[in-house]
């Protein structure tokens, strides 16, 4: 019950926060949610190292300091909502001027091929969170502790590359740093999968992790922009999926694992990035001035 209690609060908060993100940050919009993301990203890698520690050293009743953590965290958030108001107030206003007494307009077939990227994205994130380290112990022969490493190595460098694609997407597109993350996703992955030498393998963590982490705010950005009536829906679509729909395959390939051998389970994630790639290519770019989809006379495509 608590675990669900904590799940219905993250689901709550992340799509109105990506939302409010989006909206206030003008024309660095991958930039505002690279850093959005970052914070997001380093929590899954301290989180366990923290959670760790505190029930296997201190005891499981230390497991409190998460619930102060949120606590001090939310009453910061209300703190600053007094100037964060005003702030959305005027980008809405700046907004209404850009759009120039164009409407919104909901692009649901974009936005489903955007879906197809979320899955493959999802399967790269949540089954190397959850195979890497039995990778690393039952196939490279490595110790628990370097299996470990390797997923903190793995996070680490994700928070990074996070920060990074939303930088680079402001500069030169947000659909050119998808594309380049889903082809790079193909032989990062094929190489990683089929290795057996630990150190090669610690080196691939490097493709891998900007495979699956750089195009996570572009993707979000994405999915507002072609929602753009439905941009909260889209923002808890994209956030919330990103890590479900993962989360969902992650048994069936455990289950495979079992049968032909984790090796050969894991090739779907090379799989799951060729096809990202393949429909990163159709899906279509949009005006960045604004970067919103607008009914107008025709929807415009660059």
């Amino acid at each position: 019950m608590s675990a669900l209690c904590c799940g219905i609060g993250s689901a709550l908060f992340h799509p109105e926060a990506a939302l409010m993100v989006n909206r206030i940050s003008g024309s660095r919009k991958g930039r505002a949610m690279g850093i959005f993301s970052v914070g997001g990203n380093a929590g899954f890698a301290i989180g366990p190292l923290l959670a760790g520690f505190c029930a296997y050293r201190l005891g499981i009743h230390s497991l409190l300091v998460f619930g102060i953590l949120n606590t001090v965290m939310a009453l910061a958030l209300v703190r600053c909502m007094a100037s964060l108001r005003p702030a959305m107030a005027r980008a809405e206003k700046e907004e209404a001027r850009v759009l120039g007494g164009m409407e919104r307009k909901n692009d649901w077939i974009s936005f489903g091929k955007l879906s197809v990227l979320i899955l493959a994205r999802s399967l790269g994130f949540t089954l190397s969170n959850t195979f890497i380290p039995l990778l690393w112990i039952h196939v490279l022969g490595a110790t628990e502790g370097e299996g470990t490493t390797a997923l903190s190595i793995l996070f680490g460098l994700g928070a990074c590359f996070t920060y990074l694609g939303g930088v680079l997407a402001d500069k030169i597109g947000f659909l050119k740093i998808i594309r380049l993350a889903f082809l790079s996703m193909v032989p990062a992955y094929f190489l990683l999968t089929h290795t057996e030498n630990l150190a090669w393998a610690f080196v691939l963590l490097i493709p891998a992790a900007l495979s699956v982490f750089m195009p996570y705010s572009p993707i979000v950005i994405l999915g507002q922009t072609y929602l753009g009536r439905n941009a909260g829906f889209a923002s808890g679509v994209t956030l919330g999926l990103s890590t479900t729909l993962g989360g969902m395959f992650a048994p069936l390939v455990g289950w495979a694992a079992d049968i032909w051998g984790l090796q050969t389970a894991l090739q779907i994630l090379w799989v799951a990035g060729l096809v990202g790639a393949v429909v990163s290519f159709t899906l279509p770019a949009v005006k960045k001035r604004g970067m919103t989809c607008f009914k107008h006379r025709r929807f415009h495509m660059i």
